[in-house]
């Protein structure tokens, strides 16, 4: 399913598995539901790179949030979910566009 933002900056919230296109300064987070027992721990990557969080992109709990989304963003994002009985990975394509 994609997703279009593009004629204004409010923030968006999508859930991982979803394709969203929007504006450069956009408030973004992407939500990665998981469930099990034992919960699973969820971790994130832009594509097979590691994710650099700071002030601007973080995670919390199992959502990952942009507070200003750039350009240099732009990208499929991984969220995988690894527990003792397996692992799963979803991922979204971010496109950013504008100034």
């Amino acid at each position: 399913m994609a997703l279009s933002a593009l004629e204004s900056r409010e923030p968006v919230s999508i859930r991982v598995g979803q394709t969203l296109s929007l504006l450069s300064g956009t408030k973004v987070s992407i939500e990665c539901p998981v469930s099990g027992v034992p919960k699973p721990d969820v971790t994130w990557s832009q594509g097979e790179s590691k994710l650099i969080t700071d002030r601007r992109v973080l995670i919390k709990d199992s959502v990952l949030v942009f507070d200003k989304i750039t350009g240099g963003d732009a990208g499929v994002y991984l969220c995988r979910a690894v527990n003792i009985a397996g692992n799963v990975v979803a991922s979204s394509l971010v496109k950013v566009t504008g100034k």
